[in-house]
């Protein structure tokens, strides 16, 4: 999606429900049919804010990054080889556009979300949190 489409989605009233998430759905449904796994962990924006979703899932986990952080992450991780005016339009759209939907989600999904984590954390400690709480509900 591209953020100006998060922006009017915003200024639509942020309803959840018009994601079409049927292709999601579908992948969830194969998984589980197959029986091949004991958990299925998906990296999924929503929490239960999706009606389509939300019966599948059993705990929502909210990874609270604060956005300068999530911003940093996602232009190293994604930009490595752009270009300085590439950068810039980049964070233009992010000012203009995206940020107000960052901010709309991480409202309402913390407080849709079963457990709040630290996004501060690293990596393999974020996971060591997620396991462990999935351990403490078997």
């Amino acid at each position: 999606m591209k953020s100006i489409t998060f922006f009017q989605w915003v200024l639509d009233g942020a309803n959840y429900n018009v994601w079409n998430l049927t292709p999601l759905e579908d992948d969830i449904l194969k998984i589980k049919c197959a029986g091949i796994c004991d958990y299925l962990i998906l990296d999924y924006p929503f929490a239960y804010c999706n009606d389509t979703i939300k019966p599948y899932i059993d705990t929502a986990f909210f990874i609270d990054t604060p956005l300068d952080i999530s911003l940093a992450r996602r232009i190293l991780r994604d930009m490595s080889n752009a270009t300085t005016d590439e950068i810039r339009n980049d964070l233009e759209m992010y000012l203009k556009y995206a940020r107000i939907a960052f901010i709309q989600m991480q409202k309402d999904i913390l407080s849709s979300s079963d457990y709040v984590i630290d996004g501060t954390l690293s990596v393999e400690e974020i996971v060591n949190e997620i396991v462990a709480q999935m351990d403490y509900r078997k």
